[in-house]
């Protein structure tokens, strides 16, 4: 009965981390098309358009792609080969699913202010380096904790062939990484190669 509850917990816990990271994603990607159509609407015709205020992201869509294939996968997978025992792998990948959301909502609340859905923030002014929580140990523990949660899933549901839809997804959430870092190297300089 307890097995039970936490497996149900744990995989509730995975799915909202999937379909918060998604509704980011997409919400983001959205604000971004939003603002450029303002900006075009607004210049006149004689006049080109002002460049808009945040460059447009391209990992948006390669990231929503990603997930997307993943969750495709493993969906397929669960319906035509459910797992049949549970096994301490799964029970591995459950305790991965938990813990990789904490991670993961920790990092979020750290950041409070510096956190931008996009690798350029917003108001430059507002944004600090975070150097204290999960931070001290990892430069991106948000990404950590996102990609962790999906591993944890796939264990957890002791899928076999689902781990190849997780390679687009990690590729585009290390490209994602690399864009941020750029980034935050040109912002911070020396600070941020140093880890604060």
């Amino acid at each position: 009965m307890i097995g039970q509850a936490f497996e149900i917990a744990a995989l509730a816990l995975a799915g909202g981390a999937a379909l918060s990271l998604g509704w980011r994603l997409v919400t983001a990607w959205r604000r971004e098309r939003a603002q450029a159509q303002a900006t075009q609407s607004q210049a006149t015709p004689d006049e080109p358009a002002p460049p808009p205020e945040q460059p447009s992201d391209p990992t948006y869509p390669a990231l929503a792609l990603g997930l997307l294939l993943l969750l495709l996968a493993l969906g397929i997978e669960v319906v035509y080969r459910p797992p049949s025992t549970v096994t301490p792998l799964m029970w591995a990948g459950r305790v991965l699913v938990v813990a990789a959301a904490g991670l993961t909502i920790g990092s979020r609340q750290i950041m409070g202010a510096s956190y931008a859905a996009t690798a350029h923030h917003p108001d430059p002014e507002r944004q600090v380096l975070i150097t204290r929580g999960p931070y001290r140990f990892l430069r991106h523990p948000q990404y950590v904790g996102n990609w962790a949660s999906l591993v944890g899933l796939v264990l957890a549901l002791d899928l076999r062939w689902t781990w190849l839809a997780l390679l687009p997804m990690s590729a585009a959430l290390l490209w994602r990484i690399r864009r941020e870092e750029d980034f935050l190297t040109e912002r911070f300089g020396p600070e941020w190669r140093t880890g604060g």
